[in-house]
């Protein structure tokens, strides 16, 4: 799996899947979420969550994209979806497919206004290791990790964390800053009772 990092270890892949086969949807909420530190609402209740069974005659793809094109559905899934079609290379348990699903997508990035088109998971990777909003929801998951507190979004951080960037071997300089930051170095008392 070489060139995709994260996005394809057997870890990742496993926790963004369904149990039975791989789930666009959960893939692209895994992305959103632990990558992009992007704060989703849970489907509405009156929506339904459980897709048809998969058969030999459709495709992941293919259940994803009917999803999709339902109109209670839309909203939030074309944000997602399109993300997750890189993870359809890797069935359930992570292992390489045996089935040969078309994994181009595009990552809509409702931010910069830009839809940005990929061939494949190591394609979406790279374009995640590029993208500032990635950099600063790392800095905010090592923040939460190493102090274990909520930092629910990024006008929270230390200003010594805003600034911080990465090239290669830039994770020591964050951990140190991580240590250094005043969420470490000062608690309230207050709050110590977690």
């Amino acid at each position: 799996r070489p060139g995709a990092g994260l996005l394809s270890l057997g870890a990742f892949l496993v926790s963004a899947a369904s149990a039975d086969a791989p789930s666009p949807t959960h893939f692209g909420v895994a992305v959103r979420d632990k990558l992009f530190c992007d704060q989703l609402a849970p489907p509405p209740v009156d929506v339904p969550t459980i897709l048809p069974p998969l058969t030999p005659a459709v495709t992941v793809r293919q259940r994803s994209e009917a999803h999709v094109k339902q109109a209670s559905c839309k909203g939030c899934h074309r944000y997602l979806d399109p993300i997750g079609f890189a993870g359809l290379a890797y069935d359930q348990l992570g292992r390489r497919a045996k089935t040969n699903e078309d994994t181009s997508g595009v990552f809509v990035d409702y931010e910069e206004g830009v839809d940005k088109p990929f061939a494949d998971i190591t394609e979406l990777s790279a374009l995640i290791a590029k993208s500032p909003r990635a950099h600063q929801c790392f800095v905010r998951q090592w923040l939460r990790f190493a102090s274990g507190l909520d930092i629910p979004t990024d006008d929270v951080l230390p200003s010594s964390l805003t600034s911080v960037t990465f090239g290669p071997g830039d994770i020591r300089r964050l951990i140190v800053a991580v240590v250094n930051s005043a969420p470490l170095r000062y608690r309230d008392p207050v709050s110590q009772d977690r």
